[in-house]
């Protein structure tokens, strides 16, 4: 699969004027996903973790003050203009572990589009996204309150999609307990 390096991932960050502070988070998210790639029982490609760890919200920078939702779907876009449709597909699946196509229809996307992870990439890529060090957050119970209590996520997307509450917490939960099937540690340590 074609993917950009870490250099081209830095150099996209910038070409498309990426917040400092999603490139914060998105720094975080590349170096606990190269964790995860690094625990789990399989031949990984750790650059393509860590690159999607730094691209996944690339999407943000059109949508930094509104339609939050949209962000992934404009990630994939955005990296599909760049030459890395098949990458771009991987990372539009880190929201909420997914949605499935009536939920992407409910948020607003331009399409319906099934964007559940189905590789161990995606799954990795999608837990690391969600685990925030630096917020306290390393722990399956510690994400799934950050999704319970987050007014930002229920304005986003809760409130749109009946039922999207329940349905992100049984995915995250199974993408996570299949990824400690695969050898990762459940404190990310």
């Amino acid at each position: 699969m074609d993917y950009p390096t870490i250099d081209q991932a830095h150099k996209l960050l910038k070409k498309y004027k990426i917040h400092p502070r999603v490139i914060i988070h998105s720094k975080e998210a590349s170096h606990v996903a190269e964790i995860i790639g690094k625990q789990v029982n399989l031949s990984l490609d750790i650059t393509l973790l860590k690159a999607g760890g730094l691209l996944h919200d690339i999407g943000k920078w059109k949508y930094l003050n509104q339609q939050q939702e949209l962000h992934a779907y404009e990630t994939w876009r955005v990296l599909a203009n760049e030459g890395y449709d098949k990458f771009g597909k991987i990372l539009w699946s880190h929201p909420m572990g997914g949605f499935t196509s009536q939920e992407t229809t409910m948020l607003g996307f331009p399409k319906a589009v099934d964007t559940r992870p189905t590789t161990i990439e995606a799954k990795i890529i999608s837990i690391a996204d969600k685990i925030r060090p630096s917020k306290g957050i390393k722990e399956l119970q510690e994400v799934i309150n950050d999704y319970t209590y987050s007014q930002r996520l229920r304005e986003r997307y809760f409130c749109k999609v009946p039922g999207l509450l329940i349905n992100s917490v049984l995915r995250i939960k199974k993408i996570w307990s299949e990824l400690i099937k695969l050898g990762m540690n459940p404190k990310l340590t």
